[in-house]
Parts: structure tokens; C-alpha cells; sequence
């Protein structure tokens, strides 16, 4: 199976219109050009255009090339000139939550987006979320606020309990739309690399697991969004070390 990617922004905003954009939607545009007091932005559409201003409010410059892609939130619409004005802040950008936006389409909605959600049912591998009024989808169990749930989990999540979520699909064919809630997609921020691999103080781990060694591992669970397999490995004097495997991988060596 292939799966063909697009960073075109005329694929991505093609259902996007002056009319539809409201102040704080975070939008993704690419800077065509800079001028002395901010740069020119595009969306992809020729019905509008953006400004991004050099400074911020701290009074510290952006600085972006000509050709970047970046994301911004909308500060204010100049209906008359056309002109979306945007702010890029990474803080102000993760934050921000998607309105309800009164008549939105399923073609608005954006992988990304971040939106305030309801419990509407708890399913065997996930929970299912209503958002945006008009809207449900389905958050896997891997995409739980806690990524690696107990098994106790679904009595966490209430019907009608609130929470925020971001949209990490929409497939076309069947206009299902998939969310999570792990806290580093939430935030927009990357886990930490560093993490403890047991319950005990392992010294000098490099030695003890070189790489190319081959090991024996039991597979606990998928992620499969994040092509991924997690397992358990035993070591001699009884230590478990939890272990995440790519799924390509078990297929090589099995």
C-alpha cells in the first residue's frame, strides 16, 4: 500500500473561503515574499492573501525565509483589502482552540485543529467525541490522555466529560474523523527523548544492549497510526524493560 502526501496549500485550504476565516482559526500559510515591515503570505487561493509583521508584540523580529511554511493564528480580517493578518507565535499557535463556527463543513476541518470535545461513548478500543456541535469521531486507545492506559481506563472518561482534542484525520471516502488527546500532540510539544527503560538503575546501558544484537521481545500492543509495536523484553536476572518497536521490523524478522 502507498500513500501519497501533499504539502500543496491548494489541496489543503481548497474548501477555504475569506468568509469562513474567523479571528483565532490557526491557518497554515507559505511566505511568498518580504517586505520591509512584515512578509506577504499565501494560502494556496488566489481569493486572498496574509501579512505576518516582522516584530511581534515583544518587539522581536521573526525571522522566516521566502518559501517557508508556517502556521499562524488569525488576528483580523481586512474584508476590504482582502488581507488575513496573522500572528506566529508557537505559543499563542498550540493554544489556540477552533471556534464553533456557525454552518461549518466537514471540508474546513483540518488535521491539526484543536477543539473542545465531549464524551459521547466510551468504545472497546478507543472513546467516540462530539465537537463543533455538528461533529463525532473516535479517539484510539493509544490516543487517550494517558498513552499508555491502565485497564481501568474507560472509567476515566464519563459521557459528556469535556477535554480537548486535535483532529489527526479525515478520510474522505467514509468522512470519519480520528482525534487524540496524548498531552505532547495537545500542547504541540515533543516528548522527551530520554526515558527510564526499567524499574532498576541499568549502568552503562550501551553495553549491555549493542546495536545489531538480536533479542527476544513480547508484543503487548500496536500503534498503528504511528507505525509502531510496543513489547516487553526479560533480561537474565529478571529485569522487564518496556520497549517500542517499528512494526516494518517484526515483518523482517519474523
Amino acid at each position: 500500500m502507498k500513500i501519497w502526501l501533499s504539502l500543496r496549500l491548494g489541496l489543503l485550504n481548497k474548501s477555504l473561503t475569506l468568509d469562513a476565516v474567523q479571528e483565532g482559526m490557526v491557518l497554515t500559510a507559505y511566505v511568498k515574499s518580504i517586505e520591509d515591515h512584515g512578509y506577504i503570505l499565501q494560502f494556496g487561493l488566489s481569493s486572498f492573501s496574509g501579512f505576518l509583521p516582522r516584530r511581534n508584540k515583544d518587539g522581536c523580529e521573526m525571522k522566516v525565509n521566502a518559501g517557508q511554511l508556517l502556521q499562524g493564528v488569525v488576528r483580523n480580517i481586512d474584508n476590504t483589502r482582502r488581507v488575513v493578518h496573522m500572528n506566529s507565535d508557537p505559543d499563542i499557535v498550540s493554544k489556540c482552540v477552533t471556534k464553533d463556527i456557525k454552518g461549518i463543513s466537514i471540508d474546513l476541518l483540518v488535521p491539526g485543529m484543536m477543539v473542545n470535545a465531549r464524551v459521547q461513548s466510551t468504545l472497546e478500543n478507543g472513546i467516540m467525541l462530539s465537537f463543533l456541535t455538528y461533529f463525532t469521531g473516535t479517539v484510539d486507545i493509544f490516543h487517550l490522555e494517558n498513552v499508555c492506559p491502565s485497564t481501568a481506563w474507560k472509567e476515566e472518561y464519563n459521557q459528556h466529560k469535556k477535554m480537548n482534542a486535535r483532529i489527526l484525520f479525515i478520510d474522505p471516502s467514509t468522512r470519519a474523523v480520528g482525534l487524540t488527546m496524548n498531552p505532547h500532540l495537545v500542547h504541540n510539544k515533543a516528548p522527551p527523548s530520554r526515558f527510564d527503560v526499567s524499574d532498576k538503575e541499568i549502568k552503562k546501558l550501551e553495553k549491555k544492549f549493542k546495536e545489531g544484537n538480536h533479542v527476544r521481545v513480547r508484543i503487548v500492543g500496536f500503534r498503528h497510526l504511528e507505525g509502531q509495536a510496543m513489547g516487553i523484553m526479560k533480561v537474565v536476572n529478571g529485569t522487564l524493560f518496556f520497549v517500542i518497536v517499528p512494526i516494518y521490523l517484526l515483518y523482517c524478522f519474523s
